[in-house]
């Protein structure tokens, strides 16, 4: 089954508001298209989330805890039933090289769990910390003209850096023993 995806949204004091869901869901073949409104589902918490998985990528290391926990409510009321997280917060799973933090990311999924989203957790190899490029330069992508990337990016790294690799390699152990299975995880 492919499952594609549209979530009517509202922009409302600088804050993410659901209007209404939809999902649109492509069954063994072009034609076969259907129009599911999701605004109707059930609201009831603490339900496994099963397939079609509807959702999108959230980023609960930008907010404070309180918003994180309205944001699962809304989520969960508006039929979202999966979520990715974790790509971009390196900086906050390993704020200080070899010290890592990964308790606020398991109440996140404790949460996303009781509310019956499922999460695809990312590794955050993406973006890595500031302290990391700032430390070992030669993390960052070289350009044809011989200049590195700045930090502040996306995918500003080297992927051919010995550091990287290894830097990389370490946070993605952690993060899977700390959390790779964690009942809300799926993949």
């Amino acid at each position: 089954m492919c499952l594609l995806h549209f979530l009517c949204m509202k922009i409302s004091a600088n804050r993410l508001q659901f209007a209404r869901t939809y999902a649109i869901i492509q069954l063994q073949g072009p034609q076969a298209l259907r129009l599911i409104n999701l605004s109707r589902r059930s609201k009831r918490m603490n339900k496994k989330a099963v397939p079609p998985y509807i959702g999108a990528a959230y980023y609960p290391e930008l907010w404070p805890a309180e918003e994180v926990a309205a944001d699962i409510q809304k989520m969960h009321d508006a039929g979202v039933n999966c979520v990715r997280v974790g790509e971009f917060a390196w900086g906050r799973m390993e704020p200080e090289e070899g010290k890592f933090d990964f308790d606020w990311l398991k109440e996140v999924l404790d949460a996303m769990e009781e509310a019956g989203i499922a999460v695809i957790l990312c590794t955050p190899t993406a973006t890595p910390p500031k302290w990391l490029t700032d430390r070992y330069p030669e993390t960052l992508r070289m350009y044809s003209n011989g200049k590195r990337a700045q930090f502040g990016g996306r995918c500003h790294v080297c992927k051919t850096s010995p550091v990287m690799r290894e830097k990389n390699r370490i946070i993605s152990q952690k993060l899977a023993e700390a959390l790779g299975r964690h009942p809300a995880v799926i993949g």
